[in-house]
């Protein structure tokens, strides 16, 4: 398996200029943010945000997990996500804006009032690995790695 092709973009009008392709999708690794340390970014996995250039993306940390639907405007990605929260249903929205040293903040809100600062760099890799690492009964659990 293959990852989709990452290049430095978040908006779709940088997204055309730099690849004339608006359905790329764009991975980013969350590696910091202002309410939570690195241990918890990456308590259920690598801290990760797809934007995709179809409007949809995803963004996982800590025990997050959640859909994005995404709108673009000249400098920023404008998103409202839903999603999982320790076993609670979540909703909410958020922005992320590319840096001038190609990183990109997000700014992202929960229903409650709380809001957190992300930062989150390109994802360099550009082929994914599939392991199976267990079978337990029925399931069978893998480790993707990009």
């Amino acid at each position: 398996n293959r990852c989709p092709r990452i290049t430095e973009i978040t908006v779709r009008d940088l997204a055309k200029r730099v690849s004339g392709n608006y359905r790329n999708t764009h991975r980013w690794r969350i590696v910091e943010a202002d309410l939570w340390d690195r241990s918890y970014l990456n308590l259920g996995g690598p801290a990760m945000i797809t934007i995709g250039g179809d409007n949809n993306g995803e963004i996982a940390f800590g025990v997050l997990q959640a859909g994005l639907d995404l709108s673009y405007s000249p400098s920023i990605v404008h998103f409202t996500w839903a999603g999982c929260d320790e076993m609670d249903e979540v909703t909410d929205d958020g922005h992320a804006e590319l840096l001038d040293d190609g990183s990109i903040e997000i700014t992202f809100t929960y229903h409650n009032g709380d809001e957190a600062i992300l930062k989150a760099i390109r994802q360099t890799s550009s082929t994914c690995q599939i392991n199976q690492i267990g079978v337990d009964y029925q399931y069978y659990y893998f480790l993707m790695s990009c």
